[in-house]
């Protein structure tokens, strides 16, 4: 099971700082272009994945984090 663990946590938290990468970057981007219509549309898109995919994908890191954890014979919460 600490293999399931593992690889779920490796795949999220790849998952979730390349999307933040992204995100990063793309914002940057936007900032540059100095258009509002442009910036509404980053903001809209910002909130729109936030909810539907960063906030589900760092659930998902911590949770099998602590799984973890409590998987394991050599960690522990002391």
């Amino acid at each position: 099971m600490t293999e399931l663990y593992l690889t779920l946590h490796v795949i999220g938290a790849v998952a979730w700082v390349g999307a933040g990468t992204l995100f990063h970057i793309t914002a940057r981007r936007v900032i540059k272009a100095a258009n509002e219509q442009s910036m509404r549309q980053f903001l809209t898109d910002g909130t729109y994945f936030a909810s539907r995919y960063f906030i589900p994908v760092s659930m998902l890191t911590v949770a099998t984090g602590l799984a973890l954890v409590f998987d394991s014979d050599a960690y522990g919460f002391s």
